[in-house]
């Protein structure tokens, strides 16, 4: 059971989508997640890379874009739901390569990969454990990574940009600890170094490395800078076909 957030040194997982994409999908809300919660510590960031079925005729992320433009609106692209990562990482494709896709969320991850290997949907963006099993499966086959550099877990794998997509394209989603506003400095900081203390121990770095989440060492103030810049990227995404969960 999650800890009360009522509670003054109650913290919470926070996923940089949800919180930084929330003010767009509920207007009507007018929630704002870091103007109720303070950042505390980072826990890890997971990059996410293009996924289409193993015997997809793609080979590469210029194949996908070419296939794209050669027919606006009929390429598929899936998703874990509006908004999600996959969803709004497609969206920035689009608009970096000028094309024009169609999104096809899904409620469960697993179907959504499975759709995928089967070529229902043309592609999606994947973590490594969310496809994994599909992909070792042979289902699955991975163009690139969205991300400025190459997987050590995944080496064979280029970056979008080596695959002929746009340069600039990086998805990826980051999990923070966050508190109710107003917590006491001591007691941030000492959360702040006990974590940080943990996700040094070798165990679990090793399972995080497995997974190719990225461990950060963001204080509190770069984690808001951060959350302020993928909340400018987001914002621009949603507006541009006004995406709402109103």
């Amino acid at each position: 059971m999650p800890p009360d957030a009522r509670h003054p040194t109650a913290t919470r997982c926070c996923n940089s989508t949800a919180s930084t994409s929330l003010p767009y999908l509920y207007k009507s809300r007018g929630f704002e997640t870091l103007k109720t919660f303070e950042p505390v510590v980072a826990l890890f960031r997971t990059p996410f890379l293009v996924a289409v079925a193993a015997d997809s005729k793609w080979k590469s992320m210029g194949d996908l874009i070419a296939a794209a433009k050669a027919s606006p609106g009929k390429t598929s692209y899936g998703s874990w739901g509006v908004g999600s990562p996959g969803h709004l990482g497609g969206e920035q494709l689009e608009m970096m390569s000028g094309v024009e896709m169609q999104h096809v969320p899904f409620r469960e991850v697993s179907q959504l990969f499975t759709s995928v290997g089967s070529g229902e949907v043309s592609w999606s963006f994947g973590s490594i454990p969310s496809s994994q099993g599909v992909y070792k499966a042979g289902k699955l086959r991975y163009l690139a990574v969205a991300a400025p550099k190459r997987l050590t877990q995944l080496p064979e794998v280029p970056t979008v940009a080596e695959a002929g997509g746009p340069a600039g394209l990086d998805v990826n989603s980051f999990v923070v600890l966050v508190a109710p506003r107003g917590l006491p400095a001591a007691v941030r900081a000492k959360v702040n170094a006990d974590v940080q203390k943990a996700l040094a121990e070798a165990d679990i770095k090793a399972r995080f490395d497995t997974f190719a989440f990225e461990t950060l060492s963001w204080s509190p103030d770069e984690i808001e800078r951060q959350a302020a810049a993928k909340s400018r990227t987001y914002g621009e995404l949603v507006k541009r076909k006004n995406i709402s969960l109103d």
